[in-house]
């Protein structure tokens, strides 16, 4: 994740005579045109740099869906697109906070620079040749911080973790990133209330913005004072200061699929990528379902059995263990009592009374998880998402719409 990574909306402040002129330039229909003004269409354009150092940007329009467009690359190369017009496209990177688009279109020549701050950024585009020139506003749209996430990867953090931990080892370092490293964060009016999670440990920490806060972790020897501050929407700094006097500055930016952190202690700097998960620690019930008994049906399950389960109001509890695998275990009767470890992506195997051998496979994606099994014949699909103490589930045998069920699951 990059440092400006977000989603940006467009001001309408701008001269639409100015405007005008410039789309007539780039070739838009008048229909379009007036559309793309119009208070109906609203103009967002969304910035991720990738793992292997390219960027994507995306900009979408919500009245014309035509025009959206979806470009990725890395600086100085040269990407030919189709849509929403066929153009060639080269971007480069002038500094850390301005870039250039340089696109040939419409058989003109059209220069985009970018200019990157704290609230959001703007793009002064010229044609070659021309006196037009056009500046427009983008403002930064503040992004979700409430969730869970779970550290997923991270660059010299353990050269940065020894600065503040002398007696952290590459070793320790492992155990801990395979037992799972994460926080789930809520922002409350000026507080923001974090749940640390260190494998198995868990403890909370109260931050109030631009106040002082002193922070002790007795088992990993952090005895320090520490401040929080917002920057703009969806990025916050902190800083700490430890008890011999080293200071460490943390930088956070966060978007719909996690945020990046970015620290600097003693000449040392290290990054890593928190992604956002579901919550799904702790006991669920379930407490309401419908079209239990199509499904059940659908999944051949016999009487009495079938009885039984529609009547079954059952637990199951779940903790994680890792970045992207979870311990559950179930309540049910028809569900084998003993823990089960899943990994995501990889098959899980387990015998189930009366259907013999069931297998499945599970993944995630942000706070939404997919489930597929196989059982007596029948291919069974579960997806859900949790929602702060409660989830939804959605199931259907063999992608037969008759055989949906929904179910809702809260928290105890």
């Amino acid at each position: 994740m990059g440092r400006f990574d977000g989603v940006y909306k467009l001001d309408k402040a701008y001269d639409v005579a100015n405007v005008t002129a410039f789309m007539k330039e780039l070739g838009i229909p008048d229909a379009d045109m007036k559309t793309m003004m119009s208070e109906s269409n609203v103009h967002t354009m969304t910035t991720m740099e990738n793992k292997d150092g390219s960027y994507t940007v995306i900009s979408e329009h919500t009245a014309l869906p035509h025009m959206n467009s979806n470009v990725t690359a890395k600086a100085g190369e040269v990407v030919k697109v189709t849509k929403p017009f066929p153009m060639t496209l080269c971007w480069t990177l002038k500094s850390d906070h301005e870039s250039c688009w340089n696109t040939e279109m419409n058989g003109k020549k059209f220069v985009a620079n970018y200019c990157f701050n704290n609230a959001g950024f703007t793009v002064t585009t010229t044609i070659e040749g021309m006196s037009i020139r056009n500046t427009s506003t983008y403002w930064k749209v503040s992004p979700r911080v409430d969730g869970f996430y779970m550290m997923d990867s991270d660059e010299n953090m353990l050269a940065l973790t020894q600065q503040l931990m002398p007696h952290m080892t590459e070793a320790m370092w492992e155990d801990l990133k395979k037992a799972g490293f994460g926080m789930r964060i809520k922002i409350k009016g000026r507080d923001i209330i974090m749940d640390e999670v260190f494998g198995s440990h868990k403890r909370t920490v109260v931050y109030k913005l631009d106040e002082s806060v002193d922070y002790i972790n007795k088992e990993f020897g952090i005895e320090d004072s520490r401040l929080v501050t917002q920057i703009c929407p969806g990025r916050y700094k902190m800083v700490t200061k430890s008890k011999n006097g080293k200071v460490a500055d943390f930088e956070m930016c966060f978007t719909e699929s996690g945020f990046s952190e970015t620290g600097t202690v003693g000449g040392i700097t290290g990054k890593a990528f928190y992604k956002r998960m579901a919550d799904l620690d702790g006991t669920w019930k379930v407490c309401s379902k419908v079209g239990e008994s199509c499904y059940l049906d659908a999944c051949g399950v016999p009487e009495p059995m079938k009885g039984e389960m529609m009547a079954a109001r059952d637990c199951i509890t779940m903790a994680r263990i890792g970045c992207n695998k979870f311990k559950t275990k179930s309540s049910s009767k028809f569900w084998p009592s003993e823990d089960m470890v899943i990994t995501d992506g990889e098959q899980w195997e387990v015998e189930m009374p009366g259907f013999g051998t069931v297998t499945g496979v599970n993944t995630e994606l942000g706070e939404k998880f997919i489930s597929c099994m196989k059982m007596g014949g029948k291919t069974i699909n579960i997806s859900g998402c949790c929602s702060g103490d409660f989830i939804v589930e959605e199931a259907e045998v063999d992608g037969n719409m008759a055989s949906k069920m929904k179910m809702i699951l809260v928290r105890q």
